[in-house]
Order: C-alpha cells, then structure tokens, then sequence
C-alpha cells in the first residue's frame, strides 16, 4: 500500500490500498475540512459528517496487521517467463501528525496522515523477483520461509481536506530512497473522496479520481447492511461494509522493471467502517492486463490481494 494511496509501488510490492478511499487505513478521532475543483459545491448540510465513520484527530493513531500477495506475470519476447510472485504479512501503523495550515482555508481544514510498515515475506517464487521493500526481510533457510522483519519504514503521508462534502485525499507526501523522510509531496489532479457524508445502509456513489498519482479511474462504492464484527479480542457494533469498484481504469503500474500501461483492469475492494473509530477491516482484490513495460517483454499482468485488521480499538472524542 504505498501508503497512502490505493495503488502504490515499493520496489516490487504494490500497495494495495481503499478504492474509493485512499488506502483502507482506520481513524481515530475528529475534526472537519475539504477539496478542490469538482469538490467546490455548495454546502449540502449534512447532518452526519464523514468524520463519523473516519474521524480524524492529530494524534490519534492506529495498528493493522496485513497479509499482501503480489504476483506479475511477464513473459519476454524469445517466450520466457520472468514473472514473480512475492507474499508478505507485517503491521501497518498510521496517525494523525499535524494540521496542515498551507492547504487549509475556506474550503476546510486539512490534516496530515504518516503511515509507516513493517514486514516480512513467507513465500517467493519466480524468477523476476528482485529484492522486497527495504523494510520486508526476505525469507530464511528455515522450514517455515520466515525471518524477523527490520525495523518501521516510512510508506508516505496522505493530505486529507474534511468539511459537509467529505473527507478528499487531495495530496500524497512520497518517501525518499531510505523511507526515512519525505522527500515530495504532490497534489492529486483528481482528488479522491475517501468518506462521503451521510453515510448509511444503501448509500452509493460514483466518481472519477485519482486512485493513485498515476493511475484515474472510475469508482462507484455501496454502503451495505450493518453488521457486528469480532476481531482479535474487540467487538465492533454497528458495521457499516463499505463495497466499491473501480473501473475505466486509465495510467501504467510499476512492475519491478519498469512502468506498464493499463490495458484493462477492475479493482474491488470491501471496507468496513465502525462509527466513532474508522476503519476495522478491509480486503482489497486487482487485477490487471497491460503493455510490456519495453522492447524486452511481449504480455504483462498483475495481481494484488491485500486483507487488512485493526489490531486494537480506539473511541474518537467528539
């Protein structure tokens, strides 16, 4: 998950995060703000605000564990396979850092998200595999294929604007080399409603956006029944599952040796939102036929597989 935005590359792994909603990452706490371009409507007075179900608090921080499967398939052009598949589980770790006072204003506040990783692989194969993220440790020679993962890295940071129109991932902070630091941060073109207001049982909606920097798509998301969801030790009431589907996907997705442009692909991804607390639970599933990346290969695919959980509740203080 690049982090912090749906699609994002690291090396060979692509993050796999929301749909409609940037990365699947949860929420804890509250505030309000907004976004740019075809955002700028007029007020709709919702009585309740997206806050609800993605609060958003500086400070406020929350833990997820991951399983991600990538594979690429490649073949090159004398017929040879040189494609790979990589799986990887870890934690996933995002907070709230600061208010940002430039991008805020009259269309509403904006808050900045810093998500870090840490992971390790349990199976690899193929032999275009490359070496994982610098934060994945690659397996070992033991039985199981596992070995301690290194220390957090930084993914990214996602620039979120909250007001009575939503919550909009309008800018993505990307990493340096070492994922120690921020090194740019770039404003989406696009931006991508990451929670409308008045979310409810039935609610749907449709939008174009950016689901990453490089990537548009077309995204129309359903609000299903709600449900009570046991995760770990936690009871989560109240459920909302949040299912969206992305297609007319247009942009090229890194695949380890270079960029490669979508040809077709649909992404599906299921959410579910606890009020008061974000999110508690996703999976998200893509899969893509696109252009060989260059003159060497002739086919290219890709396949993401990612399911998210909260490792430990937190209550918003509205």
């Amino acid at each position: 998950m690049k982090r912090a935005s749906f699609l994002s590359c690291s090396s060979i792994a692509l993050s796999v995060a929301l749909l409609f909603c940037e990365g699947t990452l949860g929420a804890v706490s509250s505030t309000g703000s907004r976004s740019p371009g075809s955002a700028e409507r007029p007020s709709t007075g919702s009585s309740v605000p997206a806050t609800r179900y993605y609060p958003l608090g500086i400070g406020n921080r929350w833990d997820y564990s991951f399983k991600r499967v990538t594979n690429f398939s490649l073949t090159t052009v004398d017929g040879k396979d040189r494609g790979f598949s990589l799986t990887t589980e870890g934690t996933q770790n995002t907070e709230i850092v600061r208010q940002d006072e430039e991008r805020s204003g009259e269309h509403g506040k904006v808050f900045v998200q810093k998500t870090t990783e840490t992971g390790h692989v349990i199976g690899q194969s193929g032999e275009g595999q490359g070496a994982p993220p610098d934060n994945t440790s690659g397996p070992d020679d033991s039985s199981k294929g596992e070995k301690e993962s290194k220390g957090p890295r930084l993914v990214g940071e996602s620039y979120f604007r909250v007001n009575d129109r939503g919550i909009w991932l309008i800018s993505d902070g990307e990493p340096n080399d070492q994922g120690d630091a921020i090194e740019k941060v770039t404003d989406r073109r696009l931006p991508l409603l990451w929670v409308p207001p008045d979310m409810a049982v039935d609610k749907s909606w449709t939008i174009t956006c950016q689901i990453d920097p490089s990537i548009t798509a077309r995204i129309t998301s359903r609000a299903g029944k709600a449900q009570r969801l046991k995760i770990g030790s936690e009871t989560y009431d109240n459920c909302l599952p949040v299912v969206s589907v992305a297609d007319r996907l247009r942009g090229r997705l890194d695949v380890g040796v270079g960029m490669a442009p979508i040809r077709d692909g649909r992404l599906v991804d299921v959410t579910w939102y606890a009020p008061k607390i974000g999110v508690v639970r996703s999976h998200q599933l893509a899969n893509f036929e696109l252009e060989p990346p260059n003159s060497s290969f002739s086919s290219a695919s890709a396949h993401f597989e990612e399911s998210e959980d909260l490792q430990s509740g937190y209550r918003a203080q509205e």
